[in-house]
């Protein structure tokens, strides 16, 4: 049975320091009162009431410890050695005034004690506090934090560092030339296709040079302002083909039916009839690129419909046999629930055109090396185009899009732009993944549009 459970603690002491007043108070009877090395071992008991007890109670400590003193000094000299008393009075206030002080002293060290621990303790417990919020603020803002030693050996490092490098923290680390940074360092890197703007500072402290890396993913900020900037031209470009259109359409539509009437009439030799087969191609390949332009125009109205893609595809197949050859050679495969899709149908084959010819401009006319894979449920069309051409570097990946850029000879630079700007229409989503000399795989993601 554990007696501190039964028994308060303060009484406990209490009775513990009675108890030694007491044993004090006999060692100094048995070892002479005068010639005693024990009389001082009194002030002990008041200096434990003063560290554990009230300021009250330790007062009346050290009146108890000068009381059992004095009737040890009165019983002795009186009843023991039978001398006179007033020799040892002198000495006897001595000790009650020492006592006393001791008592008074203590209490008053000891309340000073208890009010700076509390003190310390509060402080302590507000350092702690401060320091979990400053822990936690770093640990959930939105950049990257690492610190480490003159040795780069890595200190702390928080949450977000671990989603912004993985496990390449050291490899990010070693595009720097920390003993070339003298106070403040600031750059924007590129690392595995990702842009950090990178804040270093440079810290001395009496263990050594520190450093602490802020690190701010840009990625997405980068993109958008990419994007904005491409939309900007886009939206310029959208003005210009309205304009385009307008001034071209009419008199090109006029020269087109001349055209045909004059095939139609009689004396016609074969020589001529090849021309004129000619100029309606070329008239036609005009209107086709006023139409592709046309797609820059948001305001412009769109056709939604049912449409059979496979129907589609076979009369894209039949137009691009004029310029191509064994285009039926072309491996294409449809899987899902139906091939009936809700859009617009000129959108599909202009999305498919333009990315077909892509891939036989890339693999040099040998179709036999492009697949055509086309998936469609009642939430999404999805169309995977997969060549195994030329491929791109990750360079011109980033371009791409971009209006009038172009890696072919005899191209004009606007097909991806145009096949984005309509996937965009629809909400949809457009990937690219190729490797310089292995080919090149489009995924194009297209929601049905509602009626």
């Amino acid at each position: 049975m554990n007696l501190k459970k039964i028994v308060p603690r303060e009484i406990l002491i209490k009775l513990q320091v009675f108890i030694d007043i007491i044993i004090i108070n006999a060692l100094i009877y048995v070892s002479g009162v005068s010639e005693s090395p024990f009389i001082f071992l009194l002030a002990l008991p008041i200096i434990i009431a003063s560290l554990f007890l009230d300021k009250k109670t330790t007062i009346l400590i050290g009146f108890l410890s000068f009381l059992f003193l004095s009737m040890v000094i009165i019983f002795y000299y009186y009843f023991i050695l039978n001398c006179g008393l007033f020799e040892y009075l002198n000495r006897l206030i001595l000790y009650g005034v020492s006592f006393t002080g001791i008592a008074i002293l203590s209490t008053y060290l000891s309340e000073n004690i208890k009010k700076y621990s509390e003190e310390i303790e509060k402080k302590k417990e507000d350092f702690d506090r401060l320091n979990r919020i400053i822990q936690n603020i770093i640990e959930n803002i939105d950049y990257g934090f690492i610190t480490i030693d003159n040795s780069e050996k890595i200190i702390f490092k928080n949450k977000q560092i671990k989603k912004m490098l993985g496990d390449s923290v050291e490899d990010f680390l070693s595009l720097f030339a920390f003993s070339e940074i003298n106070r403040n360092f600031v750059k924007e890197v590129k690392f595995k296709k990702r842009i950090f703007k990178v804040n270093i500072e440079k810290f001395s402290f009496d263990e050594g040079e520190h450093f602490i890396i802020v690190i701010e993913d840009l990625t997405k900020e980068k993109e958008r302002e990419s994007k904005q900037r491409i939309e900007e031209r886009l939206l310029y470009l959208g003005e210009i083909a309205a304009g385009m259109a307008h001034e071209i359409r009419n008199p090109l539509a006029s020269l087109m039916a001349s055209i045909q009437l004059l095939k139609e009439g009689e004396n016609e030799n074969q020589y001529q009839a090849n021309l004129k087969e000619i100029i309606l191609d070329d008239f036609r390949r005009l209107s086709s690129i006023l139409e592709d332009f046309l797609i820059f125009t948001e305001n412009r109205d769109m056709k939604i419909l049912d449409f059979d893609i496979k129907k589609e595809v076979k009369n894209l197949i039949q137009e691009l046999k004029i310029k191509y050859n064994d285009m039926e050679k072309l491996k294409i495969s449809f899987s899902g629930e139906t091939t009936i899709f809700r859009g617009n149908p000129y959108h599909f084959s202009l999305i498919l055109k333009n990315l077909l010819t892509n891939s036989i401009k890339a693999v040099n006319n040998n179709i036999y090396d492009i697949n055509v894979k086309i998936s469609i449920d009642k939430d999404k069309l999805v169309l995977k185009i997969k060549d195994k051409g030329s491929g791109m570097e990750e360079k011109q990946l980033e371009k791409i899009f971009n209006p009038f850029y172009t890696k072919f000879a005899n191209g004009m630079g606007i097909g991806l732009t145009i096949v984005k700007r309509v996937v965009e229409l629809y909400n949809g989503k457009i990937q690219v993944n190729s490797e310089k000399g292995k080919g090149t795989e489009y995924t194009i993601t297209i929601p049905n549009r509602a009626s």
